[in-house]
């Protein structure tokens, strides 16, 4: 070490003791804007991501699937009281889903909300091949009668 004041090659070891200041934002010569409005997903109750989710943070309606299997099978089913059954419990679960998702589209797939409505569709076909069978059933008593 020289004696030298002001000596440029005499500045002692770099201080690694001090941590680098990470909670600066960079500086690109200009401010950042705040204000700005940020596109994030919202996060839905509970803080946590439930299973089904996809990337986006979107989840499955709840009932659509249901409502779904029960209007096919309703479908297939439309001669019997199984099938009538399950074609009203397809409408009532697919209109349940559809206002849900209507209440806050932005949180469930459009994938699901076209699986409900493929249920209520499915229900409503059984449920008028049910009513067109009664009306030919009638038919056929009266023109025997």
């Amino acid at each position: 070490m020289s004696n030298i004041p002001n000596d440029p090659f005499n500045q002692g070891p770099p201080n690694y003791n001090q941590p680098p200041n990470y909670n600066q934002p960079p500086n690109y010569n200009q401010p950042p804007n705040y204000n700005q409005q940020q596109n994030f997903q919202q996060i839905p109750p509970g803080g946590y991501i439930p299973y089904g989710a996809n990337y986006a943070g979107q989840i499955d309606l709840p009932e659509a699937g249901s409502a779904q299997t029960c209007g096919i099978v309703g479908l297939v089913l439309f001669f019997n009281l199984i099938g009538i059954i399950l074609n009203i419990i397809a409408i009532v679960k697919a209109g349940n889903a559809i206002s849900t998702y209507n209440a806050n589209p932005g949180i469930y797939t459009e994938r699901s909300l076209s699986k409900a409505k493929a249920g209520r569709t499915c229900g409503i076909i059984g449920l008028s091949l049910v009513g067109l069978g009664l009306l030919i059933l009638v038919l056929v008593i009266a023109i025997n009668a």
